[in-house]
């Protein structure tokens, strides 16, 4: 709803990020009339997004509330017939849909508590129609910014609002709020989801320098306005967040999920989670993804590590320094980009093999610091893999400039790390479900611009 990216929120709660959205719905939610009177009433626009919720038939919905109280839950959608892409933010809060409905939809309160909201002018338009003028104040990584625009939102109380861009400094915006409530009274699962397009020219071109920038700016967007109204909410009505704990190493397999409904979320796209914060500890990123292939293809792939720089951008090289019984040693030379700053990085992983099923490593020299993860591989069936790669990286030993962008903007720490793991296992699921002969050609078309750049072409 709201667009400022990386807004400077000191604490968030632990995040969970899902990629993309699953297209499915928890509740039949609202009424049927209020429904159809929206359809009729609503311009094509606003549609983009009245169809769009999260689980539904066919799903088990333990998953998802399992997950959530994790901490919290962030899904985007590629899959939409109306949008590009859509990113869904939610959270679980203690409190009825109706008490979440009454907080959120307030939008007058909203300079007294939301981070970057210089005014709000709304301007009912019938019963259930609403136009709101915002004014935000914000930053892209470090560089402020200013923006004024107008929504319509389409009201279905007390769980549901969608909403879309009638003018103003966005080109485009659309999405919605969600209020699922919790079977036996167990709290309310909150969901903000949003897609836009800048008007500025300056946003267009960053973005298309830097593609990762724009999912990481809008995961940061939706982390922060899900954390604070969650936050308010719960503030409000005097009551302590629901209480959450996360394993010191978290395990898809040690969770007693439905490996069946999560197969079928993870085959929409790829789940991230980032853990929750704990003082002094890392911050690791999850992400998973079903990969079309038995677990022995999948195992074959993600350890055939010359061929990285194939299909995934940021890799120059990767090379073996030496192997022993279990394990090797693997040396990477990446080409990172952070923000609009390019890194050249230089690195060596100790990795631990416990074929098929788990990989870790730990970093042992490098001019990056604390990186570290495994994969965890789980065979469903004979023809699919459920597959999970966690991460770590210290991105303040990159310099004083991370440093100070981080300082400034906490929340680019957690946004940064999710976008370049979804982006690394989007490529991974696209290689590994290509055909041999594809990948062939890939390897000679990337050892052809390696010889016109007069690079020498390394083999194990």
């Amino acid at each position: 709803m709201i667009y400022a990216p990386y807004l400077p929120v000191k604490k968030l709660l632990p995040l969970l990020l899902v990629v993309p959205l699953l297209g499915f719905s928890l509740v039949s939610l609202g009424s049927k009339e209020l429904d159809k009177n929206l359809v009729e009433t609503a311009g094509e626009e606003v549609k983009a997004t009245t169809d769009l919720s999260l689980l539904g038939p066919g799903g088990d919905p333990s998953v998802l509330f399992s997950l959530v109280k994790l901490g919290g839950v962030v899904f985007v959608d590629q899959t939409t017939k109306r949008l590009p892409w859509i990113a869904t933010a939610g959270m679980l809060v203690n409190a009825s849909p109706e008490e979440c409905w009454k907080v959120a939809t307030d939008f007058t309160t909203y300079t007294s508590f939301m981070p970057q909201v210089d005014s709000v002018a709304p301007s009912p338009q019938g019963d259930f129609i609403e136009q709101v003028t915002w004014t935000l104040g914000f930053k892209v990584a470090i560089i402020p910014f200013s923006l004024t625009y107008s929504l319509r939102y389409y009201h279905r109380p007390p769980y549901r609002t969608d909403w879309t861009a009638i003018g103003g400094g966005i080109k485009k915006n659309n999405g919605y709020y969600e209020f699922v409530p919790v079977k036996g009274g167990k709290g309310t699962i909150f969901l903000n989801a949003s897609y836009s397009e800048p008007r500025s020219g300056f946003l267009q071109w960053a973005f298309k320098q830097n593609p990762d920038l724009e999912l990481a700016t809008n995961l940061s967007a939706n982390l922060v306005q899900v954390n604070v109204i969650k936050r308010r909410i719960e503030s409000l009505l005097g009551r302590e967040e629901v209480a959450t704990e996360v394993p010191n190493e978290l395990s898809i397999r040690s969770m007693s999920l439905d490996l069946g409904t999560l197969g079928d979320l993870c085959s929409k796209g790829v789940l991230i989670i980032v853990e929750k914060h704990r003082e002094g500890k890392p911050v690791y990123v999850t992400v998973g993804t079903t990969f079309n292939a038995p677990i022995d293809e999948v195992w074959k792939q993600i350890t055939s590590y010359q061929d990285y720089p194939y299909y995934l951008p940021m890799v120059e090289r990767a090379s073996v320094v030496k192997t022993y019984e279990g394990g090797a040693e693997i040396n990477f030379k990446l080409d990172m980009k952070i923000v609009l700053f390019d890194y050249m990085l230089d690195y060596n992983l100790d990795h631990r093999f416990d074929k098929p099923h788990r990989i870790t490593w730990t970093e042992t020299e490098g001019n990056i610091k604390g990186v570290a993860g495994s994969w965890e591989l789980v065979p469903l069936g004979s023809d699919k893999t459920l597959g999970f790669y966690r991460s770590t990286s210290d991105y303040r030993s990159l310099g004083w400039l991370v440093r100070y962008m981080l300082k400034q903007e906490p929340t680019f720490d957690d946004s940064i790390q999710a976008s370049v793991a979804t982006g690394m296992m989007r490529n991974m699921k696209r290689w590994i479900e290509m055909s041999e002969a594809e990948r062939e050609k890939l390897r000679k078309k990337g050892q052809k611009i390696r010889r016109e750049k007069g690079e020498d072409f390394y083999k194990f």
